[in-house]
């Protein structure tokens, strides 16, 4: 699933560093559905920590544990199953895609019980996120996107 993303106007051609800073920067990593997944995942996030300020940086990692984290908990789980994510670089936009092999699940999701520990990451989602969604076809995707 592709997110919806603003892109530069056509009519004009950047040029020099302004050229390579119009060039999204595209991170897809696939983790096997494990523990481990999330830490993973987190890894990954710092490969951006160059081009993001710090507090969109803590955001993007934040959102990008507790969606890998909830695939790894609630996807279809196999020894085989595999937990995809992709980050999208935009100047003024950051996408982002979790995806798994589980059965989806209906937006929103039931809140938790007041003092739970558990059960408030898809709840995170629609509070740090500008724009979400769940795809689940063909796999179970939820998406996200960050104004920078």
């Amino acid at each position: 699933m592709t997110p919806a993303i603003d892109a530069p106007p056509r009519w004009r051609v950047p040029a020099g560093e302004e050229l390579v800073s119009h060039r999204p920067a595209t991170l897809e990593r696939t983790y096997p559905a494990t523990r481990q997944a999330p830490g993973a995942a987190r890894e990954s996030v710092e490969l951006l920590a160059q081009v993001l300020d710090p507090e969109l940086l803590a955001v993007l990692r934040l959102l990008v544990s507790e969606l890998v984290t909830n695939a790894v908990q609630h996807g279809k789980p196999s020894e085989s199953s595999q937990v995809t994510l992709r980050l999208l670089v935009f100047p003024t936009t950051i996408a982002g895609v979790v995806e798994d092999d589980g059965p989806g699940f209906a937006v929103p999701p039931r809140v938790p019980d007041d003092g739970a520990v558990h059960g408030w990451g898809l709840h995170l989602v629609p509070e740090l996120a500008d724009r979400f969604g769940v795809q689940t076809t063909p796999r179970t995707a939820v998406w996200f996107e960050l104004e920078r």
